[in-house]
């Protein structure tokens, strides 16, 4: 055969030659990918840790302040678990020059484990392979498909700085937040607190976009100390709590009045040194309030705090509620409570019960913890209440001067009454005004300083019995519809002396009695003259 490749390779022999120079450059390649690597892993985490000792989460906050959602919108390779959007974007800009990058995620790894839907496979994984749980950092996807985490300044440690001179009223702005010295929101303006600290409330109340932004600790190494009327009707969906450092406040008074959000995560607030609680939850669409690590042992003052609130079930069995002494409306008007826990309050000090539960739609309490003995108001205490049993027998009224209204439009079949001692109630007007019983047997009640009895037995249609035999009626003066359209049958009034009565218009008005007992024939004779008594009803000396 002729030789076709003069001065050449035959064919085998370049097979051979490729195979050899296609080994030489795989070892080439491995070689090369392999150290490659390695920089490139060690030029990762070297740039990560140098952007952590560098660039704090203060640092970012402070130059740049937050993101609107329209310029979100034009980082959507940022996936943000915190809604922290401009700190995501500044970091994206710092580290996209350094190497190819597909996401970057900020997070606390153990709220994260709540959220591993949101993460895709690769990610769960590489979130539970965390060692610190509790630490906040930054885990950057690059496009290769590796991950890399690295801790950041915790959002507890944002020490802010205010640069001029500091003085009282002095304004710093941050983020979402309004702050001043040594002042604090009244839902109307700025007041003077004695506090060494700062206040601070919602910038823009009116925005629905999330409310996101960290929150100073510190501001010139001051603590804030008011968070009174922070979100005062706050239109926002959402609010970001996780951040909050609340060691050192002291007020929260009306901090959620009238907010928007139907979620309020309040689980990592420290509440220790807090005195004031008032009117904390009022008219709050929350539907779910988590305050279970709640610290109320130096709080006084719950005067209104879950008033008209949109949530069903308050267990307030953690609570401490030994230094409290006024809860006034405390729960007054919350028509979706379908259950509370207050089994352990202690009331030892409580001076005001007036509107405690009024209008609110549970239909069982267990007051036998309570101790009443120096409240001095009970007014409208359960008016309204859906409550079906009231056991009170436990209470102790001796220092209460205010009954008025407290049953009005109860629900409540059954009231135990026998321990009331009211030696010192001034007022029953409207005590037992539409009430849901029977039977009312008042013998117990001593009601010598007692001047108003005005709409006392208002329409209460259902009760046909009252024993009114200890009833001293002496200093009375305003009997106006006291029995108005209730429903007795007889009327024993033999204890009552009207001597000081000034008004009985329509005392008696539609009332079924047809027999009534007087004292004496001066109290049968005004009783029979009272405006739009029944002619079928006739009083006579007993």
């Amino acid at each position: 055969m002729k030789n076709n490749f003069k001065n050449g390779f035959f064919l085998p022999e370049t097979i051979v030659v490729i195979v050899v120079i296609a080994i030489v450059l795989l070892n080439v390649y491995v070689t090369f990918s392999s150290v490659y690597s390695n920089y490139r892993r060690s030029y990762k985490y070297n740039t990560l840790n140098a952007l952590n000792a560098t660039y704090s989460l203060k640092k970012y906050y402070e130059s740049f302040g937050g993101l609107s959602t329209s310029e979100l919108e034009e980082h959507n390779y940022i996936f943000d678990i915190t809604n922290n959007e401009k700190f995501y974007s500044l970091l994206y800009e710092k580290l996209k020059s350094n190497y190819e990058i597909q996401k970057i995620y900020l997070l606390n790894p153990s709220k994260a484990q709540s959220s591993l839907s949101q993460f895709n496979v690769n990610l769960r994984r590489y979130i539970r392979t965390l060692k610190n749980k509790d630490e906040v950092g930054i885990i950057v996807l690059l496009k290769s498909g590796e991950y890399s985490f690295a801790p950041i300044t915790s959002y507890n440690s944002l020490n802010c700085t205010y640069e001029d001179n500091l003085e009282v009223g002095s304004t710093y702005t941050f983020g979402q937040y309004t702050y001043k010295y040594k002042q604090q929101y009244n839902g109307d303006d700025w007041e003077n607190i004695t506090a060494d600290g700062w206040g601070v409330k919602l910038t823009n109340p009116d925005s629905t976009s999330a409310v996101s932004s960290a929150l100073c600790t510190t501001i010139n190494n001051l603590p804030i100390v008011s968070m009174s009327y922070m979100f005062i009707n706050s239109k926002a969906e959402n609010i970001d709590l996780s951040n909050f450092d609340t060691s050192n406040v002291v007020n929260m008074s009306a901090m959620f009045v009238n907010t928007t959000t139907n979620y309020l995560d309040l689980s990592n607030f420290n509440t220790s040194k807090v005195t004031n609680m008032s009117f904390m939850f009022q008219d709050s669409k929350a539907i779910y309030i988590n305050i279970e690590n709640f610290d109320t042992s130096n709080v006084i003052n719950m005067n209104a705090m879950f008033a008209r609130t949109n949530v069903s079930i308050l267990d307030l069995s953690n609570f401490n509620t030994s230094k409290v002494t006024n809860m006034l409306n405390m729960f007054y008007g919350s028509k979706n409570l379908r259950s509370i826990n207050v089994s352990n309050f202690d009331t030892r000090n409580v001076t005001n019960m007036q509107g405690m539960f009024g209008g609110v739609s549970v239909s069982s309490l267990d007051l036998s913890s309570f101790n009443t003995s120096k409240v001095t108001t009970m007014r409208s205490m359960f008016s309204g209440s859906g409550v079906t049993s009231l056991d009170l027998s436990n209470f102790n009224t001796s220092n209460v001067v205010d009954m008025t209204n407290m049953f009005v439009d109860s629900k409540a079949t059954t009231i135990n009454l026998s321990s009331f001692d009211t030696r010192n109630v001034t007022t029953m007007e409207g005590m037992f005004a539409r009430i849901n019983m029977s039977i009312l047997d008042l013998s117990n009640f001593n009601t010598s300083k007692v001047t108003n009895m005005k709409n006392m037995f208002l329409d209460s249609k259902i009760v046909t019995t009252v024993n009114l035999s200890s009833f001293d009626t002496s200093n009375v003066t305003n009997m106006q519809g006291m029995f108005a359209r209730s429903g007795v049958r007889s009327l024993d009034l033999s204890s009552f002396d009207t001597s000081k009565v000034t008004n009985m218009q329509q005392m008696f008005e539609s009332v079924p009695a047809t027999v009534g007992y007087a004292k004496t024939s001066a109290d049968a004779d005004r009783f029979n003259a009272s405006a739009n008594k029944p002619s079928t009803l006739t009083f006579t000396v007993k």
